[in-house]
């Protein structure tokens, strides 16, 4: 499984346990804390499924990777309008939060593949 896969999933997992979290504490702003998260992960879900999509014949695949990165972003601020425009009742803390705090997860993935990674080698080594 790629990377953004990896990130992906576990934004996903974060997500629940946010609204989960704000539903047993402060259920009010549960829906928010909600489409914060569908406000990350699905312009997430749009851009690994652009890149996904095979490479053109002598492609770089950099066109595919541009236009998943631009697509990311215009279904973000889409999103960020509608919530803003549509929900009245939003609790912009939890929205905000949720939303942010997943983005912590394009570093800290990565970060923790890295150090699992180190200590296999390691292991490895330690085994020769």
């Amino acid at each position: 499984m790629s990377i953004f896969w990896r990130i992906w999933k576990a934004q996903a997992w974060a997500a629940l346990a946010a609204f989960g979290l704000a539903g047993l504490l402060w259920p009010q702003a549960a829906l928010s804390a909600l489409l914060g998260g569908l406000a990350c992960l699905i312009p997430g879900l749009y851009l690994l499924l652009q890149q996904a999509r095979p490479d053109a014949p002598a492609g770089s695949g950099l066109g595919r990777a541009l236009k998943g990165e631009a697509g990311r972003v215009a279904l973000t601020v889409a999103i960020f309008a509608g919530v803003f425009a549509g929900y009245k009742a939003l609790s912009f803390l939890a929205f905000l939060g949720v939303f942010a705090g997943l983005q912590v997860f394009y570093g800290l993935v990565p970060l923790l593949d890295a150090r699992r990674e180190s200590a296999r080698a390691r292991t490895m080594a330690a085994k020769r």
